[in-house]
């Protein structure tokens, strides 16, 4: 867990490539007093028994392809956003998250930009400043393979307009030819992407 409570203002937590399981208690990263930079990527939270994963107060946050699935917790992204200014990032992208009954981002103080949350796949669970870039439904995952990896039928393959290169395994995004791409090579959504 990673908790920046007391910490001198302006501090920087960036996860990249980290697959958060098995935990328990408050928040899996908790921040105060404002001035923080956030920052998740490539990163698989699943088995996690919380409050919420992440409770933050940030001036900049990002979070992006992101898998969120099979965790007991109220609240995905609680984020106060006080001490953010209208041109502080505020990204929400290309996240799974299949998290019945919970809501994906809540948030106070200095709303981003409905334009900043977009390629969000959410299956039975509250997006805020939902709009026609994000998808619902079931991320629909190839057990079989192993981890959380998108199954070849699931909606999220292939289905982020501006990816990020590499998954959580840094492993390079491949077009499949199973799934016609928009144009030219297309991630997934989460955190990793289908190979074969």
């Amino acid at each position: 867990m990673i908790d920046l409570e007391g910490s001198n203002i302006g501090s920087s937590v960036i996860a990249d490539g980290t697959w958060f399981a098995n935990n328990t208690g408050s928040h899996l990263v908790y921040t105060g007093n404002g001035g923080h930079t956030l920052g998740l990527r490539h990163n698989l939270m699943t088995g996690n028994q919380l409050s919420g994963l992440v409770k933050a107060e940030v001036h900049t946050f990002w979070a992006q392809h992101n898998t969120v699935a099979d965790n007991q917790l109220h609240s995905v992204f609680d984020i106060d956003f006080e001490s953010r200014r209208a041109s502080d990032p505020a990204i929400l992208a290309a996240n799974i998250v299949a998290q019945p009954g919970t809501t994906v981002l809540q948030y106070t103080g200095q709303a981003p930009f409905q334009a900043d949350v977009f390629d969000n796949l959410t299956h039975d669970a509250t997006l805020a400043l939902w709009n026609s870039r994000n998808m619902t439904g079931a991320p629909i995952f190839d057990h079989a393979r192993g981890w959380y990896q998108l199954h070849v039928s699931s909606p999220g393959i292939d289905a982020v307009n501006a990816g990020l290169s590499g998954d959580l395994l840094l492993r390079n995004v491949v077009d499949l030819p199973q799934v016609s791409n928009r144009n030219g090579f297309i991630a997934d959504v989460g955190a990793l992407e289908r190979q074969f």
